[in-house]
């Protein structure tokens, strides 16, 4: 039979588990470029939608007409229908 571990070492472990897993995230996000960006890819062409897929966005914005205007061209050249 084996012992149950006290709740203060059960919590103990579980606080080093996500210490660990944030310090990985950090690690991470820290190794990114600085302007932000992950990666980038150049769209494909032409587009090659998935069929019977349809995906439908809600932007939520004030005052970023440049920002909308660049994801709709980029849907439009990844394949969106409308």
């Amino acid at each position: 039979m084996t012992a149950v571990p006290a709740p203060s070492q059960t919590y103990r472990r579980w606080l080093r588990r996500v210490r660990r897993s944030l310090s990985r995230q950090v690690r991470r996000l820290l190794s990114q470029p600085a302007d932000g960006r992950v990666g980038t890819e150049a769209n494909p062409s032409p587009a090659d939608p998935l069929p019977g897929f349809r995906f439908f966005a809600v932007l939520g914005t004030w005052m970023e007409q440049d920002v909308v205007e660049a994801t709709v061209r980029n849907a439009f050249a990844q394949g969106v229908e409308e």
